[in-house]
């Protein structure tokens, strides 16, 4: 007897049904045409990332604002005062307030209009002295920031240095700062601690006003019922230093204290002093130097070899002049760019860029800086000054001599790819990634890499991004899934309305996606804590986290390959469209579909949650609600399978785009099912 006959395929399933399907993502590929790109390449893919294979998650929107003042928000920059995290926030009208991220109290940084920001010009530039202070540069000035107060030009820095602690303070003393002539710094003040008698500490609470440019801050600390410090002033004839008048006259000196004449615009004037019974009576000048365009300031210091009790201690003027647009700290120095220079201050400090110690300036004129410097970024124990076309490294930083000179190697890595976008620069794995007008790029130790191939349709679709103030570009790192991601805010073309809107292109260190809110953003920008990266936003209205609260309101959306499947010459049927997903909210997931062709789609609506649905014993569904009459849907977390018949599609080409606004889901796999129907080189019909 024959063996019985073997049925060939499925029941009810044709013997030619195929499968298009998209599981594995490889991410987004704008480059190339929709019927090109790989078979799980994404043509489409926003606020969705890839965590990892057959795991394409829907993305969260932003949290709850932080700090409100609608439509005045400019510019943010997140940091720290100790273990406090902050947010400085920059103003419309130049105003500034910090903002504890904690609870959102605020502390005004500036009251005054155009202190940090006028119309045109960039965003100001921030950036942290270790865990103390805040360093803030502009076009306009340069101040520091100590979660209370403001240090700015004509004013004193916030840092005293106690060159000597004295002895037999009973109680805390006064301090007093003088500027050049012997003039007292106009509401100057400071609190004295004290241990075992020692002055051990002085902080400022009042940095004064009124120094002038090129004057040096004497600081004085006040006797004890002892000794009192000495004081002179210096007297000018002409330019030069002729004489020292006595303005203090001091007490317990054993011996004649060390005379310095600093500032007033000249150079080179030298003194010294005479004592009798224990007081400074007169001063001699020994060198009238020349120069001198003001009185400079008279520092009287008790010699090295003298036992007198008094303590003693120096401060510096915040510097004038020190503009700029772009700011970072590098080997215990600060480091600024303006136009084609950049300008370092002395070692170990971010008040004194002066050249004598060991402070500077340098101009680049090589040829492939063609503007500016915009960025300067600090990795991987070099420096790297971003040229608007170029990238430059700094080495070998080091500090000798007397006076101090400082000295590094400066050398180009790439002559021709930089950034103009200051704010598109992050620190991401090792390497530093910016963009251009022309992608985005990774900087390799010396090597600059373009890594958004993928998305030169986006970028080609909106050329001339540049600006020149609040609307430029930016970045900021995220952990989204516990995947740290690179994301840039530029504006794109959307590709389904025809609109130009600002979106993130984001870098999940290997594939490419784009990702939104439900806030127009302006800037975005990072707080780290714990080495873990923390986005945050602005709409110039408010300061909230990205990436945050799960809800209905924001779209995702998905468009998989234009599948060409046997060939683009045979006209398929499509057969049915399943999905397999993953509710993690319990809240039901429901997509918006269109089977797409080469011209034409079809919309189709998916119920893909693992929702339950309670029916009466007349098959009615029973709907659900709260009190405030809104609709409960009963679900559970867990893997649903969808199916569903679509079999009224013919292209040459099938695939499909799909948008949902539920809460929270992944995306497991995603099918057309289809068959060839007509073949347009043979005019033949399929089965």
């Amino acid at each position: 007897m024959p063996p019985p006959q073997q049925r060939k395929g499925l029941p009810g399933v044709p013997p030619d049904f195929k499968l298009f399907s998209l599981q594995a993502t490889k991410g987004l590929n704008t480059k190339d045409s929709r019927s090109s790109i790989e078979d799980e390449e994404t043509s489409w893919q926003e606020n969705l990332i890839r965590i990892g294979a057959g795991k394409l998650r829907s993305i969260y929107d932003v949290g709850v604002d932080l700090y409100v003042n609608n439509g005045n928000i400019i510019f943010f920059f997140p940091f720290n005062i100790g273990s406090t995290f902050y947010h400085a926030v920059f103003l419309r009208d130049g105003t500034a307030v910090q903002v504890r991220i904690s609870d959102g109290a605020t502390t005004v940084i500036s009251a005054v209009p155009g202190t940090f920001w006028v119309a045109g010009h960039e965003r100001p530039a921030c950036v942290q002295w270790g865990a103390l202070y805040l360093l803030i540069l502009t076009v306009d000035g340069y101040w520091i920031w100590d979660g209370a107060l403001l240090f700015g030009a004509g004013g004193t820095s916030p840092v005293v240095s106690i060159t000597k602690a004295g002895s037999g303070y009973p109680i805390a003393p006064g301090v007093l700062a003088f500027r050049g002539g012997n003039f007292a710094v106009a509401g100057f003040a400071a609190t004295v601690t004290i241990s075992g008698g020692l002055v051990t500490g002085i902080v400022v609470t009042n940095p004064g006003t009124g120094i002038s440019a090129g004057e040096f801050v004497d600081i004085e600390i006040g006797g004890h019922g002892g000794p009192t410090p000495a004081r002179g002033q210096a007297v000018l004839t002409g330019q030069k230093v002729t004489s020292i008048t006595v303005a203090a006259v001091g007490a317990g000196y054993g011996l004649a204290p060390t005379v310095t004449i600093l500032g007033g615009g000249g150079s080179g004037a030298t003194a010294t002093a005479t004592v009798a019974a224990g007081s400074v009576t007169g001063f001699t000048v020994t060198n009238q130097g020349d120069g001198y365009l003001t009185s400079p300031t008279v520092f009287v210091r008790a010699a090295a070899a003298d036992n007198v009790t008094l303590a003693e201690a120096s401060i510096n003027a915040m510097p004038f002049g020190l503009t700029g647009t772009a700011i970072e700290t590098f080997q215990s120095r600060v480091w600024t760019t303006n136009g084609d220079k950049i300008t370092f201050s002395a070692p170990a400090s971010f008040d004194n860029f002066s050249t004598s110690a060991g402070g500077g300036t340098v101009q680049s004129t090589d040829s492939f800086l063609k503007v500016h410097f915009p960025a300067i970024k600090q990795a991987n124990g070099y420096l790297y000054p971003f040229g608007d076309s170029s990238i430059q490294v700094i080495s070998n930083v080091q500090s000798f001599g007397s006076p101090v000179t400082t000295t590094f190697n400066n050398s180009n890595t790439d002559p021709a790819i930089g950034t103009p976008w200051r704010d598109t620069v992050q620190a991401y794995g090792r390497a530093l990634v910016f963009a251009n007008e022309t992608g985005i790029y990774g900087l390799f130790g010396g090597t600059a890499e373009k890594m958004s191939d993928k998305l030169d349709g986006i970028f080609l679709a909106v050329p001339n991004r540049h600006a020149t103030d609040i609307s430029e570009p930016s970045s900021c790192l995220a952990t989204i899934f516990e995947i740290r991601v690179y994301c840039c805010l530029i504006p794109i073309l959307d590709p389904f309305t025809g609109l130009t809107r600002n979106a993130m292109v984001c870098w999940d260190g290997k594939t490419w996606f784009v990702a939104s809110q439900n806030k127009n953003l302006t800037q975005i920008g990072t707080e780290m804590q714990e080495s873990q990266p923390i986005a945050w936003g602005t709409d110039g209205n408010s300061i909230f986290t990205l990436f945050t609260t799960a809800n209905r309101e924001l779209t995702k959306t998905l468009q998989s390959k234009l599948w060409a499947g046997d060939g683009w010459i045979f006209t398929k049927q499509s057969g049915g469209f399943y999905t397999q997903n993953e509710d993690n909210s319990g809240g039901g997931i429901i997509y918006n579909v269109t089977i797409d062709d080469e011209d034409s789609l079809l919309p189709i609506i998916v119920n893909a949650g693992a929702v339950v649905s309670w029916v009466n014993n007349s098959s009615q569904i029973v709907f659900w609600q709260n009190n405030l009459s809104q609709l409960v849907t009963w679900g559970a977390s867990g893997i649903a399978i969808t199916s569903q018949v679509v079999d009224s599609m013919y292209g040459l080409l099938l695939g499909f785009t799909l948008n949902s606004t539920s809460e929270d889901f992944t995306i497991i796999a995603i099918a057309i099912g289809y068959r060839n129907y007509f073949s347009i080189a043979t005019g033949s019909k399929g089965a």
